[in-house]
């Protein structure tokens, strides 16, 4: 239940933001509706990464000055539920500009 929640909260956030960016900038919906989700989703993928190159530089950092060798982590790569929404809203919106914008290219 709680992830159905959280899911419905992010995609209410993202649809928000994209409706405030498409009236700021006084564009329709479907116009800027890919790019606010790919920036939802690479945010939050990059926020709730558990690791990677700076993550290792700090682990080694501690090792080289404590001389203590710490068993490195198997670090799952499993998007939570709110960037999975996200991911899910960014493709959704390619697929509803690309069928809206059919016409424009053919």
């Amino acid at each position: 239940m709680k992830k159905w929640m959280t899911a419905v909260v992010t995609f209410a956030v993202i649809f928000a933001v994209n409706w405030l960016a498409a009236k700021l900038f006084q564009l329709h919906f479907i116009d800027v509706s890919f790019f606010t989700g790919l920036v939802f989703a690479v945010a939050l993928r990059w926020m709730n990464s558990s690791g990677g190159f700076l993550s290792d530089a700090i682990s080694t950092s501690v090792q080289s000055q404590t001389g203590v060798k710490m068993e490195r982590e198997e670090k799952k790569s499993l998007p939570s539920t709110a960037a999975a929404t996200a991911i899910v809203y960014t493709v959704l919106a390619l697929i509803a500009t690309i069928i809206y914008y059919l016409d424009y290219f053919m």
